[in-house]
C-alpha cells in the first residue's frame, strides 16, 4: 500500500513537473515570437516609408521630365535597393519566426512524452 502510495505521488510529481516545463516552453516561446514580431512591425514600417520614398522620385522624375528612363535614375535604384533589403529581412526573420514556432513546437512534445529536447 506505501508502495502504491509512493507511486502515485511519483507519478503526480512527474506529471506537474511536465506540465511546469511545458508552461514555462510556451511562455519562452510567445516572448520571442511577440518580440520578432515586433521587429517584424517595424520593418515593414520601414519598409513603407521607403517605398512613399520611391514613389516620391518616380513622380519627381516624370514631374521634372528627367532625361532616360526612371530604372537607371541612381536615386530610384538606390531607393529599390533599401527597399529589397528591407524585404528580405522582413521574409528572413519570418523563416526564422516559423523555425522557432516549430522548434518550441518539438521541446513542448518533447516535455509532454517525458523526453525534453536540449535548447539551442
Amino acid at each position: 500500500m506505501l508502495e502504491k502510495l509512493k507511486g502515485n505521488l511519483d507519478d503526480a510529481y512527474h506529471g506537474i513537473k511536465r506540465a511546469a516545463s511545458t508552461i514555462t516552453l510556451k511562455a519562452g516561446e510567445k516572448s520571442k515570437l511577440s518580440r520578432m514580431n515586433w521587429e517584424v512591425s517595424s520593418l515593414k514600417k520601414e519598409l513603407d516609408k521607403v517605398l512613399i520614398k520611391l514613389g516620391n522620385r518616380a513622380y519627381t522624375f516624370r514631374e521634372e521630365q528627367l532625361p532616360g528612363n526612371i530604372f537607371q535614375d541612381e536615386i530610384f535604384s538606390a531607393i529599390l535597393d533599401e527597399a529589397d533589403e528591407l524585404k528580405e529581412k522582413v521574409v528572413n526573420l519570418q523563416q526564422e519566426m516559423e523555425h522557432v514556432r516549430k522548434d518550441y513546437d518539438l521541446r513542448i512534445k518533447g516535455t509532454e512524452t517525458g523526453k525534453e529536447t536540449v535548447s539551442h
